[in-house]
């Protein structure tokens, strides 16, 4: 069965935030802080599309619901979670306190709508995999 140009343009993305979540983890641990950040940025920019600028300024269900596929939406939690670590390693503990109760927030927001998409949510979220109860 062929994939909708949709469906394409979402698996193309997912490759990309896999190479994006390489390069970040390489700049981190080479001490490139801000250039790491910089991936992310472009990174959320080039997942959320049109919806960069509102989307992060309105509350995570409300998000959840402008994005609604919930592999996109599971991504950028992804996506927040990392950000949380940079913060943190970066001595910013209350901005990576933000992203991280996001990145949470996201993540449930992607398991209540990842009924038939289960096993692609898992493994974006990564170590935000566990559905919550």
């Amino acid at each position: 069965m062929p994939l909708s140009s949709r469906e394409d343009w979402l698996l193309r993305e997912l490759k990309l935030l896999g190479a994006v979540l390489a390069r970040m983890l390489g700049l981190r641990n080479g001490g490139q802080l801000q250039e790491a950040v910089q991936a992310l940025d472009d990174a959320e920019g080039e997942l959320l599309g049109p919806l960069a600028e509102v989307a992060p300024r309105v509350d995570s269900a409300t998000a959840a619901h402008m994005v609604q596929e919930p592999r996109r939406i599971a991504a950028w939690a992804r996506l927040l979670h990392e950000r949380a670590d940079l913060l943190r390693q970066a001595g910013d503990d209350a901005g990576a306190d933000v992203a991280a109760r996001r990145a949470r927030e996201l993540a449930a927001e992607a398991w209540a709508r990842a009924e038939g998409h289960e096993g692609p949510v898992r493994e974006l979220l990564g170590p935000l995999a566990a559905p919550r109860s």
